[in-house]
């Protein structure tokens, strides 16, 4: 069985690359639920529906041009843009894919930490605003 350790993902949100400033990212994939229950039934049922799509990333904060808070702060309220993130850096693989996907970011929170926090933290809430591509080869 093979694990990796997370260390060197890749995250590309509104045409930049932030994957130096990623400090954790979380990437949740799921589907709603609709209650199917019917009468004579002695336990819930439950039926799949639509697909969700969220990724969740905290930062170390930057305020310089053309970094994390120049980025973010230009797609709040924006139209959706691709966002794409894979778990290494290196090269698209069948052990490396990547996932795209048009998003809308939901939340931002510029700063956030306590007196003495280094770095000063951020954090993003992108969700799908269209189907996940995946690719396993450059």
């Amino acid at each position: 069985m093979a694990t990796q350790v997370w260390k060197n993902a890749y995250f590309y949100a509104g045409s930049v690359d932030l994957s130096a400033y990623v400090k954790s990212l979380t990437v949740n994939e799921g589907s709603e639920t609709g209650d199917d229950t019917a009468m004579g039934d002695s336990t819930r049922s439950a039926m799949a529906g639509l697909l969700t799509y969220s990724i969740d990333v905290e930062f170390h904060q930057d305020f310089a041009a053309g970094t994390v808070d120049a980025t973010l702060r230009a797609l709040v309220g924006a139209a959706a843009d691709t966002v794409t993130w894979r778990p290494d850096s290196g090269a698209i693989g069948a052990d490396n894919p990547q996932r795209d996907c048009e998003m809308i970011l939901a939340s931002y929170v510029p700063a956030s930490g306590s007196v003495g926090t280094v770095p000063l933290g951020a954090t993003a809430k992108f969700v799908a605003a269209g189907d996940v591509e995946i690719t396993t080869s450059a």
